[in-house]
């Protein structure tokens, strides 16, 4: 439990530090600004001899992927395109 709690403060720690770091606001940017997000996910679970009936478990997974793009083309025209794929 203390090697969880261990774990899960450093996941926490670093997702912050990422997090400051791409958050800064850089004004003079110009041109399309994109951002691509992609993760895999799975999931497992298996049943023991102490259930009746079929001894079956399954693997599930899907995979996700998140993008976008922005430009400013005039002053009162932005343009901003969303892409979010899930597949599994």
């Amino acid at each position: 439990m203390k090697r969880m709690t261990g774990l899960l403060a450093l996941s926490v720690l670093l997702m912050s530090l990422t997090g400051a770091a791409f958050s800064a606001d850089d004004s003079t940017v110009t041109g399309w600004q994109k951002s691509l997000i992609a993760d895999l996910t799975t999931t497992q679970t298996a049943y023991s001899d102490s259930w009746s009936g079929g001894e079956a478990g399954s693997f599930n997974w899907v995979g996700n992927v998140n993008g976008g793009a922005e430009n400013q083309l005039a002053e009162w025209l932005d343009v901003k395109s969303t892409l979010r794929m899930s597949f599994g």
